[in-house]
């Protein structure tokens, strides 16, 4: 079950030396019919998750992730748990009793984050001149970075992410 966005799974941000500050947000990953949704969420340092179980069954949610690590222990329909994320970094959510369930939180510490439109475009309008690096991560490619020096004027960025899991040889 493909989403029709090819880009869905995949993150973008900004990041630069600079100390930023960024309001975080709470966001919502939902367990419902043993699955995340969505499977992928964005949010700047200091916000927090929820996650509520939608299933008939227990869930148990986890993180081995070192910007993260947590559990969440069993809990039923209906209840919900929420986790804070104070640092930046990438925390790959598990659940102990369904072993093909799978999320990401991508915790970054810009404003400057997104994920692409189907055709892998994104925008911010507005980014001050400067040094960063532009960062992409992928559940199958892993994280990538590119150095960019923004000007006033638009900066066109070309990356390319493999799209699907490498085959095991």
């Amino acid at each position: 079950a493909h989403s029709a966005n090819p880009f869905g799974r995949v993150a973008v941000w900004l990041e630069s030396d600079r100390p930023e500050s960024v309001t975080p947000v709470t966001a919502t990953i939902e367990q419902r019919n043993r699955r995340f949704e969505p499977e992928l969420v964005i949010v700047p340092k200091g916000s927090s998750v929820e996650f509520p179980n939608l299933d008939l069954v227990f869930h148990n949610i986890f993180s081995l992730s070192t910007a993260h690590a947590f559990d969440l222990g069993y809990y039923p329909k209906g209840q919900s748990r929420q986790v804070k994320f104070s640092r930046a970094g990438i925390v790959q959510v598990y659940c102990h009793v369904h072993s093909n369930m799978y999320a990401v939180v991508v915790v970054v510490p810009t404003r400057w984050a997104a994920q692409p439109t189907s055709d892998g475009a994104f925008e911010w309008p507005d980014v001050p001149p400067g040094n960063y690096r532009l960062m992409a991560w992928q559940r199958f490619g892993g994280l990538y970075r590119r150095n960019v020096v923004i000007e006033d004027r638009p900066v066109h960025v070309a990356m390319t992410i493999p799209e699907e899991e490498p085959d095991k040889p």
